[in-house]
């Protein structure tokens, strides 16, 4: 009776774990894949002591090892948990290519449908698409779950992401103080190389005259430099100040637009890779 069991488990664990033994273990690699396969089931580490007691159950290993290995793999079999992700966006549909990561390690590079095997225990779950988008989820997970279905949706709100700022309240009221803030030292950079620029300009007139021939080269780069500073401060300044304005009547509780219950407003926002102008008006 005890050697039909034997057999019987060791077809059961081939039959639950298929094509994860070794074909050629020495004895005492089969004795050391027991040992570690019964060290790692006693502490949850299920996958792991399954792929050590497939190694012993192969035609090298001695019978009575071969046995017990059968036995114990067997045993794993109905206690390893197993697990359906299912991942959707914002609108409802379907996500495969979703990355899977366990804990921080890899678990899965896609999600098809197919039940995992996962350690019992807690254990936290981050799902993420190749745009970028992820969240996280954490899961305890028991023995013998067979059935378990855990869905996550990617894109909604919450999920992180390339995200917009806030436009409501005291966030838009930053976005107008920090527009005003570039415009201002926009405005004292260009005034700043404006002045040298003239400086520099009155001084080669008068050396060279308005063409400036025979005018040391370096003097001539040197306007040219200060002339372009001052066109790029002074640029600066007036885009923070039409922004600044902008988003300050734009902003909610701006008496163009009715006070505090309004949510209208507008406010730039960057991502990775990308950045615009975002508004919202109701």
């Amino acid at each position: 009776m005890g050697v039909t069991r034997g057999v019987t488990a060791l077809i059961l664990a081939l039959l639950a774990f298929p094509g994860t033994a070794r074909a050629d273990p020495t004895k005492q690699e089969c004795v050391e894949a027991n040992e570690k396969g019964q060290d790692l089931r006693q502490t949850g580490k299920l996958r792991a002591a399954r792929e050590q007691l497939a190694l012993c159950v192969a035609a090298t290993c001695p019978g009575p090892v071969r046995e017990d290995c059968g036995q114990r793999l067997s045993e794993v079999a109905a206690a390893q948990p197993r697990i359906v992700f299912a991942a959707k966006d914002a609108a409802g549909n379907d996500l495969e290519a979703v990355r899977v990561t366990m804990d921080g390690v890899t678990f899965t590079e896609k999600l098809d449908g197919t039940a995992l095997d996962v350690d019992p225990g807690e254990h936290v779950f981050r799902f993420e698409t190749a745009a970028g988008v992820s969240t996280e989820k954490k899961i305890v997970v028991r023995e013998g779950e067979k059935r378990r279905r855990e869905s996550v949706t990617l894109g909604a709100d919450g999920v992180s992401g390339p995200r917009l700022p806030a436009l409501e309240g005291g966030s838009s009221n930053g976005w107008v103080y920090a527009a005003f803030g570039v415009g201002g030292v926009g405005l004292v950079v260009g005034t700043v190389f404006g002045v040298l620029a003239l400086g520099t300009r009155s001084s080669l007139d008068s050396e060279c005259g308005p063409s400036k021939t025979g005018c040391p080269q370096n003097d001539v780069s040197r306007l040219n430099t200060q002339a372009w500073g001052a066109d790029i401060g002074l640029g600066m300044g007036v885009v923070g100040a039409v922004v600044g304005t902008v988003l300050l009547l734009t902003s909610p509780g701006s008496p163009t637009h009715g006070g505090p219950g309004n949510s209208a407003g507008i406010a730039p926002w960057i991502g990775v890779g990308s950045a615009g102008v975002v508004g919202r008006f109701r």
